[in-house]
């Protein structure tokens, strides 16, 4: 029975591998009638009777999934490394060389940079505010998948902080202040929206600040502090010669309409002495007899600090003859408000012209303010103003004549751009030296005086064509003689509207652009009231109400406020760009510190609600206190700086050092010791040897 089970066993074994075998075979068979003759009679052979079946398999492009971040909104503190977990997934096998991401900045509107390459599950560094991120990778044989999402990074809003502004600011009498300064808002609130305003408190009414942003870049806000001229007496409301040293508290904030940022400024205004001036005297004629033999003026001399009841004037005159010498022929007095000149030639009197010099000097200042030299680049001295003019002494007078010129040529073309260049030379028979007129179609462009050759530099400029003339009259205060020039213009267009020609070296002025400055807003008042008082328009009344109901206030508390804005530059001209005098406010009958309003009230406005103005100051990241959910001392909590972290007692190095210091200094002591009781106990051996 073994013998035949074992036959069995082994006969079975045979017939399963000669089956296998078999199976082979027909697939190698099948495979070569594939190969060498079905695809014969798939290449034309009998088409039309022909059939088959034939499988494609396309590859897709890999799945990606984006597991961090997520289409969520990630919050972060102030200071705080904006980082992101970045770990993505795929649904098949991708090069791990492949992988690439791609962050866009929503708010700003731009990349953050090209294509990085990244390994999966790694941090980087987002954007503040919308983001949003691209992933792509793909497989061995180039198909590509990708992937996006969208996130949110939010940051507590952080105060402000000013930069720039010094704690004193030193501007001279006469001029206009223009001190630029800026604030940095970590926020990157785009200032449109007038997220970000300046403001100032300011007693004097004489200095203000660009309430917006003259202009920003994401975090920088760039403002300006400024002024009209600054007017001795006036603008100031000062004695003269005090030296100025009085100085003007102005508090200048910055604020998001929750924190803010603020500093006091010192304004001092440096007194200088204003040179005194003359009235211009023409050339003069005059006869040893007769009515025209006597010279009578009387100088026009103006000198602010003098008219203020300051110092004295003093006149002083210098007479030169034709041969170049000094002569006592009269002089010039001063009766407090003029020069006098009063001078009657007569028979004995010398003939021929003279060079009148005559000046007027002042006391300048006796109090000086110790950095006008450095600042006003003055000393505040006495000063000295000269004219001069040309008197010529005759007992015939005789026409002064033009005895040259250039062009020569009356009749002249020329383009409006072009300059124009003239010249004469004069002689008066009499040995006076005439004065010279010019003019342009009729108007005075340049007097010359004290030369026998003048000239004239003169451009028409855009907008100026066909004919036009160009003259020139000499004079000695009682004859003339005059020339004329007719140029005709070939007009160019002016690249501005209104950019007209002008005189002396031409182009035309540029108009005055004004810029306003505003005083703060006065205390609310009832707007109902006010109207039954007369002390408000039917028509502004009606404005105002329009704006209270768009904020849901009531008759009660529907109120305006009004405040004064000036023209620094004094352009004196109605511009549209002129800010609102009248607002619409939120009345309340007793305005305080502690009402949970932001109004005005003690002659000021509060910056932010009860604080600031006539308020206690405004918590501020500068302030040196720890306030306004601050961390620390002005850092963490709205601060845009992380406080430092603490450092253990037993870490900190000083700790550490003095530690080893008092180390040291033991091991030292205890080394003297024990050499101390070495010798000691040598000594005592070395006696009981004894």
């Amino acid at each position: 029975m073994g013998k035949t089970k074992k036959k069995r066993c082994i006969s079975d074994s045979l017939t399963f591998k000669a089956a296998i075998f078999a199976i082979f075979m027909l697939a190698i068979i099948f495979n070569i009638y594939s190969l060498f003759f079905k695809s014969i009679l798939h290449t034309g052979f009998d088409i039309s009777s022909s059939t088959g079946l034939v499988s494609l398999f396309i590859e897709s492009s890999p799945k990606i999934e984006i597991l961090s971040p997520l289409n969520i909104t990630y919050n972060f503190s102030i200071g705080q490394l904006l980082i992101l977990d970045l770990n993505v997934t795929s649904d098949m096998p991708v090069d791990d060389g492949s992988w690439r991401y791609r962050l866009y900045d929503n708010k700003h509107k731009e990349w953050g940079g090209d294509w990085a390459a990244f390994f999966p599950n790694i941090t980087f560094n987002a954007f503040r505010w919308s983001n949003k991120l691209y992933v792509m990778a793909q497989t061995s044989s180039g198909r590509l998948g990708e992937a996006n999402v969208t996130f949110f990074v939010f940051v507590n809003n952080s105060a402000p902080i000013l930069h720039d502004l010094n704690s004193t600011i030193q501007i001279c009498e006469g001029t206009a202040l223009n001190y630029p300064f800026y604030a940095i808002d970590i926020d990157e609130n785009e200032n449109p929206l007038g997220l970000l305003k300046a403001d100032i408190t300011n007693y004097f009414g004489r200095f203000f600040v660009s309430t917006d942003p003259e202009d920003w870049n994401r975090t920088r806000f760039n403002f300006s502090l400024y002024s009209g001229r600054m007017r001795k007496g006036i603008g100031l409301d000062v004695g003269v010669n005090t030296g100025f040293s009085s100085y003007y508290p102005v508090n200048v904030s910055v604020n998001d309409g929750q924190y803010l940022d603020y500093k006091i400024i010192n304004m001092t205004v440096i007194e200088i002495n204003n040179a005194p001036s003359l009235e211009n005297l023409s050339a003069r004629t005059i006869w040893t007899r007769g009515e025209n033999s006597t010279l009578y003026e009387l100088i026009d001399v103006d000198d602010l600090e003098n008219s203020l009841g300051y110092g004295n004037l003093i006149f002083n005159d210098f007479i030169i003859n034709s041969t170049g010498s000094f002569v006592d022929l009269f002089n010039v007095s001063f009766n407090g408000t003029h020069g006098i000149i009063n001078f009657t030639a007569d028979n004995s009197t010398p003939l021929g012209g003279y060079n009148v010099t005559f000046c007027v000097s002042d006391t300048g200042l006796t109090n000086r303010h110790p950095n006008i030299s450095s600042v006003c680049n003055q000393t505040g001295e006495s000063i000295t103003i000269c004219d001069y003019f040309s008197l010529a002494i005759t007992d015939q007078n005789r026409r002064p004549t033009i005895v040259k010129y250039y062009p020569e040529n009356l009749s002249l073309n020329a383009s409006g751009n072009t300059q124009l260049y003239f010249n004469i030379t004069k002689y008066d028979p009499d040995g006076g030296i005439p004065d010279t007129y010019w003019y342009v179609d009729g108007l005075l462009k340049q007097r010359n005086e004290g030369n026998l050759t003048d000239e004239l530099f003169y451009t028409f400029g855009c907008g100026y064509f066909g004919l036009h003339n160009v003259s020139v009259v000499i004079s000695d205060g009682l004859l003339n003689d005059s020339l004329l020039w007719n140029v005709t213009i070939l007009g160019f267009a002016c690249s501005v509207p209104g950019g007209a020609g002008g005189g002396g070296g031409g182009g035309a002025m540029p108009a005055c652009k004004s810029k306003w400055g505003c005083d703060s807003w006065a205390i609310c008042q009832n707007s109902k009231v006010s109207l039954n008082q007369g002390l408000l328009s039917g028509e502004d009344y009606r404005i105002i109400k329009d704006n209270c109901n768009l904020e849901n206030f009531n008759e009660k508390t529907c109120g305006f406020q009004i405040r004064e804005c000036l023209d620094v530059n004094s352009c004196f001209l109605t511009s549209p760009g002129k800010p609102e005098e009248l607002q619409y406010c939120y009345y309340t009958e007793n305005p305080s510190c502690k009402d949970g309003i932001k109004n005005c009230h003690n002659g000021e406005c509060e910056i932010l609600v009860d604080c600031s103005g006539p308020c206690k100051p405004c918590a501020t990241c500068t302030d040196n206190t720890k306030n306004q959910g601050e961390e620390g001392i002005d850092c963490g909590g709205p601060c845009p700086w992380r406080c430092k972290p603490v450092i253990p007692f037993f870490k900190r190095r000083g700790i550490i050092y003095g530690f080893l210091i008092v180390l040291l200094l033991l091991i030292i002591l205890i080394i003297i010791k024990l050499i101390r009781v070495l010798r000691y106990r040598k000594t005592l051996g070395e006696q009981k040897k004894f």
